[in-house]
């Protein structure tokens, strides 16, 4: 077995088997804030997207050839 991946899997044990149970509140803020984070990932990706959409778009018409502009031009 590699040494990294050794320690790796013993570290997780390690973790693993002394943990303890947390007894931990959460809160309907804690909820809201997950949900509000979640759309926010959300939100960013859709504007990734679009912001690269018409790169995207432009090589892949110019990957397959197409050119829609000769057959309007008489």
């Amino acid at each position: 077995m590699k040494p990294m991946k050794f320690l790796y899997i013993t570290t997780f044990s390690f973790f693993v088997l002394c943990s303890s149970p947390a007894h931990a509140y959460l809160d309907p803020g804690t909820g809201s804030l997950i949900i509000q984070s979640i759309i926010g990932m959300i939100a960013a990706a859709v504007a990734a997207i679009g912001f690269y959409w018409s790169k995207v778009k432009f090589f892949l018409i110019s990957l397959l050839g197409a050119d829609s502009t000769d057959d309007d031009q008489t």
